[in-house]
């Protein structure tokens, strides 16, 4: 580290310390009670600006790499807007000396109890953000549309693309969590093509306020694969979300009538059933028992035997000694070509280059 970075940190370590490693006790409309005993950095009634957002960047710890690395993210920070105001309550990233790759990376968590002049406005920020609002109101505009968010609404963003939220009339309460990584992008893309960036959920019983409880908890806490726990907790949370937008709002009849189709299929895949034969099992016009399929499986009625057929085939391959022609025959297909052109399709690959793999 040279000289200049040095002064420049001792000077804003030696002039600033705002924050306090404290056990947080929340007051407000919900008590949320997996959050006493979690220990917070907190900012109170210190308002986060361009002028003062250095301060984010002190490191409790004496790791100079680890303050100028902060320092550095900071400043690069200073380059958005904001202005932070209110009740501020963080968990900043943390060492993870285990080295396993999870596909999910555990960023910054906050719990904000935001004034009326509270607003975030930036972009290029390499980060994924869940939020979601607790009490009050707040405002989004992301991709050119603007939403409004009440108490259980939150939304998933792309830090990248411009994005700004603010406090909407006196004061909002909301949790934060940025995180990052191979799994949360493959996740977002899913997410974001039902269209919008919203997502909501009753608090009067309301799993995704514990699963934010249970990851301020493994964050705080002293254990060695807290990374590998906290990317677990994440993936549970984000699945859960993805599963909400797909809002199926079929009567218990209808699911009931496809989880047995489904059932049904994973049973008798092997025989010739066609869509018509479908129809007339399920007294389902073509066109609605495609489009309800799907809806439930991803699928449609004859995508979905396929790939059971194509993942059957491939356990014969591996565990069995049967010839090409064989297996194909046993899968359902009752021309090769076909077979060979089904599975190099979905497994990139021949039969053939399968087995020797």
């Amino acid at each position: 580290m040279d000289k200049d970075n040095n002064n420049n940190i001792n000077s804003y370590n030696h002039s600033i310390n705002l924050l306090e490693r404290k056990t947080l006790v929340i007051t407000g409309v919900k008590k949320i009670e997996n959050f006493d005993n979690v220990h917070f950095l907190e900012y109170e009634g210190v308002p986060i600006t361009e002028k003062n957002i250095l301060r984010r960047s002190k490191d409790i710890s004496a790791d100079k790499d680890a303050q100028l690395t902060a320092y550095n993210e900071a400043i690069i920070q200073t380059q958005n807007r904001f202005h932070l105001n209110g009740h501020i309550r963080l968990l900043l990233p943390i060492p993870d000396s285990s080295n396993l790759e999870t596909g999910i990376d555990s960023q910054l968590f906050a719990y904000m109890e935001s004034r009326d002049d509270y607003f975030t406005e930036r972009s290029n920020y390499h980060s994924y953000l869940v939020l979601y609002t607790y009490s009050g109101k707040g405002t989004l505009r992301y991709k050119n549309q603007e939403y409004c968010l009440h108490p259980g609404d939150g939304f998933w963003i792309d830090c990248r693309e411009p994005h700004y939220y603010a406090t909407k009339n006196n004061t909002w309460t909301h949790f934060d969590y940025h995180f990052s990584g191979k799994t949360a992008i493959s996740l977002y893309k899913e997410f974001i093509t039902y269209g919008t960036p919203l997502f909501s959920e009753s608090q009067s019983n309301s799993f995704l306020m514990q699963l934010y409880e249970e990851l301020a908890s493994i964050w705080d806490s002293a254990n060695y694969y807290r990374h590998l726990q906290l990317s677990g907790k994440t993936l549970e949370m984000l699945t859960y979300i993805l599963t909400s937008k797909r809002d199926i709002s079929a009567s218990t009849s209808d699911a009931d009538q496809f989880t047995f189709l489904i059932y049904y299929l994973r049973h008798n895949f092997q025989y010739n059933i066609t869509l018509d034969y479908l129809s007339s099992f399920t007294n389902i016009s073509k066109y609605h028992l495609v489009r309800k399929f799907k809806k439930y499986t991803g699928f449609t009625p004859i995508e979905y035997i396929i790939e059971l057929r194509i993942k059957h085939a491939q356990q014969l391959l591996i565990g069995t000694n049967l010839s090409i022609n064989e297996i194909a025959a046993a899968s359902g297909f009752a021309n090769m070509n076909n077979f060979i052109n089904q599975f190099k399709k979905r497994v990139k690959m021949t039969p053939s280059q399968y087995r020797k793999s």
